[in-house]
């Protein structure tokens, strides 16, 4: 073992945490970042194609269709930003908690909206006069 003790306790406190000991491994470690780099890029390339079709009036898909790729990206970001380090300046005044995730959220927010207006056209309970 080449962490020791020490390395035999972290294996111990991530098996108590549910983690599994394949996931500790640089080898599957960098395997699942290139899974979910290949997906994300592949997502972020195909939502311009199909709302540039959409557009043109190419495919008669429905707005939120279109812009299912946009949010599984963004779903994918939010978990990612649930799950990394929180910002530990405790001094700063503009810190909000959880900051990044608000970010995010606000801007899923905004796309659902967007989808949904664009998708409904005149028939939509809001409008902006």
């Amino acid at each position: 073992d080449r962490f020791g003790e020490q390395g035999v306790q972290i294996m111990e406190q991530a098996a108590a945490y549910g983690v599994p000991p394949w996931l500790l491994n640089p080898a599957a470690q960098s395997g699942l970042l290139c899974v979910l780099l290949v997906v994300v890029v592949g997502l972020v390339v195909v939502f311009p194609v199909i709302l540039t079709m959409r557009i043109d009036g190419g495919l008669a898909w429905p707005w939120p269709a279109v812009f299912t790729p946009l949010w599984l990206v963004d779903l994918l970001v939010l978990a990612l930003a649930a799950a990394s380090p929180r910002d530990r300046d405790a001094g700063c005044w503009r810190c909000v908690p959880n900051r990044r995730q608000v970010n995010l959220a606000l801007l899923l927010a905004f796309q659902l909206l967007l989808a949904y207006k664009l998708d409904a056209g005149e028939q939509a309970p809001f409008s902006y006069s």
